[in-house]
């Protein structure tokens, strides 16, 4: 029987093989030809996964109560918040939903970060997972609301 690897051996490997990833930079240009740069991330933590789909699901209950119009906009919108430096809009204290989403889809904000992620991730559709876990966490708690 060989002889154990050490923890710090390991760590060493891992620092070695584990870099972080920068974010990439978008340019959108008005048509007054104004140019608006914004940075995306290209990954997410474990933490921040976890973060991201506990504030899609936990937001689409009002009062016990689902409202499924509001998982694709909310979903977007943490996408904005989580995975761009691009500000939402406020109403007061409280999100601007119509009007943030309405940022969302004029920025293509899905597909563009989807984009970059899957660059990062290749052979994995990232937002798509991402997605597809929100929805079995959205799920999993309207199971937990209706018992």
């Amino acid at each position: 029987m060989s002889k154990k690897v050490s923890t710090k051996t390991m760590e060493t490997l891992l620092k070695e093989n584990t870099s972080i990833s920068e974010p990439v930079q978008i340019t959108y240009t008005l048509q007054d030809g104004v140019e608006i740069k914004f940075n995306v991330k290209t990954d997410l933590s474990i933490e921040e996964k976890s973060a991201f789909i506990d504030r899609v699901v936990n937001s689409v209950f009002m009062d016990s109560t689902y409202h499924v119009e509001y998982f694709d906009p909310l979903f977007e919108i943490t996408l904005l918040q989580m995975c761009t430096d691009i500000p939402v809009f406020k109403d007061g204290e409280n999100l601007d939903i119509e009007k943030t989403f309405s940022l969302c889809k004029a920025l293509n904000i899905k597909n563009q970060v989807k984009n970059i992620m899957n660059k990062n991730h290749v052979g994995v559709d990232y937002i798509e997972d991402l997605y597809g876990d929100t929805l079995l966490s959205l799920n999993f708690k309207k199971q937990q609301v209706m018992a």
